[in-house]
């Protein structure tokens, strides 16, 4: 694999073990901190991505952790890389009911899939990815939206005891206090 073909783009508030661990592997020519971008700019980033990496944490493999970034990444319809996630966490999970991505929990895997990815990329010109539209379409921002406010309304009304005909009139009494 050629270093100059390839380039890795983070957004995103500076992260100082990103920083050490870039100047460290003198990676300052491939490796660029965009910083933090208005949402506009982050959507165009996302668009004109090959790959798109999602870097684990121990939380992800612990727990039923999603990162937020993820749904993004899997309504761009771009190939999601997700590092120190194991297939069996609800990231890995989501990443394959969706078909829009691959987990990798090891130094090899990362390689392993790294250079797959770079030789797709080097042969076609692009990433090959045939997202499962149905399941993708469960996951878009204004879908998740919708599923949070069914229930927000349903815990409500709930504790309120009111009907789900009243549940807004409710939220804007208390948004009043």
């Amino acid at each position: 694999m050629e270093r100059d073909g390839l380039r890795l783009e983070f957004a995103g508030p500076p992260d100082a073990m990103l920083q050490d661990g870039i100047a460290d592997l003198a990676l300052e020519d491939a490796v660029h901190l965009r910083g933090v971008l208005p949402h506009s700019e982050v959507h165009d980033l996302l668009h004109d991505s090959d790959v798109l990496l999602v870097v684990g944490s121990q939380q992800i493999s612990e727990v039923s952790m999603i990162p937020a970034k993820t749904f993004e990444y899997i309504e761009a319809r771009r190939p999601v890389l997700a590092l120190n996630c194991p297939r069996s966490s609800e990231l890995g999970s989501l990443l394959e009911t969706t078909r829009t991505g691959t987990c990798v929990e090891t130094d090899s895997g990362v390689r392993d899939a790294v250079l797959r990815l770079y030789r797709e990329f080097s042969s076609s010109g692009c990433i090959a990815l045939e997202p499962n539209d149905m399941e993708v379409a469960r996951f878009t921002h204004v879908r998740m939206a919708r599923r949070f406010d069914d229930l927000a309304r349903e815990l409500l009304a709930k504790s309120t005891g009111s009907t789900p005909g009243n549940v807004v009139g409710s939220a804007r009494r208390w948004e009043s206090r």
